[in-house]
């Protein structure tokens, strides 16, 4: 089967596990496997020297990943949700974990035709073949929750339509719960921060699977970028062949990022494409008080001229005025303000607790004032150039996790500042990936300046 863009997908014949039971099954048996070539694999090493243990470490890795990953395209949902949280997250995991993952964005074995059909019958009570001109079984793209196929309407006009997978939504609680038996799998020093990826991801996950809510979120995104981020395109929504699990949208051309870049497009082609993403998502917040919260790759399409796409609308937050303000007050405190201006703004936040625990001095200047400085760096320059700093997000992570492993002592951080701030340093991953240069001085943060 060939995608639409060129790669090559093979069918996934075997139907999703849909019972706690079988899906349970599925993760034993893929700790199973990785634990039997764990053992070999300790077994063997001890026998070995310096450089043969460095290449049997590596298809060691590498052997355990691509098991993970069936695992969890067997499973699909939140399961596979999990890996696009992860594969975002390159600096966590060793480079097989990471390529292996980096499929879930949108890269998965679709379902076969006999599933595909009765997908689209349950969900609109009628047969792709009665309600438009055409209909490719084979889907062109497929993901965590859902396939996209191609159709051709009545009238002409090609289109989306994506599958929603059968029992995601009764699936997504227990799902949580088992897939902690995958925790075993993953590298020692990293079992805690795959523990709490899950916590984050249960609420978003539960809207996701409501395709009319994503439909509703579709339309809003595509009426206010029509306008305010012309070179941002994104689909028409088509509601009368929309359901809970079906969502049919204007189809759009371009190529996902892999796949752009491997054309090898110039560098002002590539900085053009992250600026236009950056302001885009600048000015959601700030005018919708919104954010596109899933920023992995497979949801930018490139190489349509000046174009840049933007897909998947099933994750998407909404913040109030007030946090949009503060956020504001924030980044202007730590880019030129006083160290008065940013203590209070990072007691708004929570980054210090507003009972005074602890020494805030000590801390302000051990651990906050570090990760304000690293935040404001790319406001410091008329251009940030992730080519010429290619250790600027892993940095971030690690402060990231340092603040994390600070207030799991303490409070609680803000749970908006998370998200956004996971949401802004998934993008900048995105930056880095593309190699561009990025003007972050923007009207929203720095009209005054």
């Amino acid at each position: 089967m060939k995608r639409k863009r060129g790669a090559v997908m093979q069918k996934n014949e075997a139907p999703v596990p849909s019972g706690k039971l079988a899906r349970g099954k599925t993760v034993g048996i893929a700790v199973a496997r990785v634990g039997a070539k764990k053992l070999a694999h300790a077994t063997k090493r001890v026998l070995l020297g310096k450089a043969s243990q460095e290449k049997a470490d590596a298809r060691f890795n590498e052997d355990s990943a691509r098991l993970i990953f069936e695992a969890l395209v067997t499973l699909r949902g939140s399961a596979l949700k999990v890996a696009q949280l992860l594969s975002l997250e390159m600096d966590l995991l060793p480079e097989p974990y990471q390529k292996e993952l980096s499929k879930s964005c949108y890269r998965v074995p679709p379902l076969n035709r006999a599933l595909a059909r009765k997908m689209f019958i349950a969900g609109l009570g009628k047969s792709p073949e009665d309600v438009f001109a055409e209909f490719d079984y084979d889907a062109f793209a497929a993901a965590s929750l859902g396939q996209v196929h191609k159709a051709v309407l009545r009238d002409g006009r090609p289109i989306a339509v994506k599958l929603q997978y059968p029992g995601i939504r009764q699936s997504l609680r227990s799902d949580l719960a088992i897939l902690r038996g995958l925790v075993a799998a993953v590298p020692q020093t990293q079992k805690g921060k795959f523990g709490a990826a899950l916590e984050e991801i249960e609420t978003r996950l539960l809207e996701e699977a409501d395709y009319f809510i994503e439909a509703e979120n579709t339309k809003i995104f595509h009426k206010f970028l029509a306008s305010a981020s012309p070179n941002i395109t994104t689909p028409e929504t088509h509601p009368d062949f929309c359901s809970g699990t079906i969502l049919t949208t204007s189809l759009l051309p371009g190529a996902h990022m892999d796949e752009w870049l491997a054309t090898k497009p110039a560098q002002k082609e590539r900085d053009k494409a992250a600026q236009e993403i950056f302001e885009a998502n600048i000015g959601l917040f700030y005018e919708l008080n919104t954010i596109h919260a899933d920023p992995n790759p497979g949801n930018y399409l490139f190489g349509d001229g000046d174009k840049v796409g933007l897909l998947d609308f099933g994750c998407v937050k909404k913040l109030t005025p007030g946090f949009v303000g503060q956020y504001k007050r924030f980044l202007r405190a730590i880019t030129g303000g006083s160290k008065k201006e940013i203590i209070e703004c990072c007691r708004n936040f929570e980054l210090i607790s507003n009972n005074n625990a602890g020494d805030v001095e000590t801390l302000y200047e051990n651990l906050l004032r570090p990760f304000n400085e690293w935040v404001a760096l790319p406001y410091k320059t008329d251009f940030f150039d992730f080519n010429k700093n290619p250790d600027y997000c892993s940095k971030g992570r690690e402060f990231y996790s340092a603040i994390a492993n600070h207030k799991s002592k303490t409070t609680e951080l803000n749970p908006n500042f998370i998200f956004v701030d996971r949401t802004r340093y998934g993008l900048y991953r995105i930056f880095e990936k593309l190699g561009a240069r990025v003007a972050f001085k923007n009207k929203w943060e720095f009209e005054r300046l």
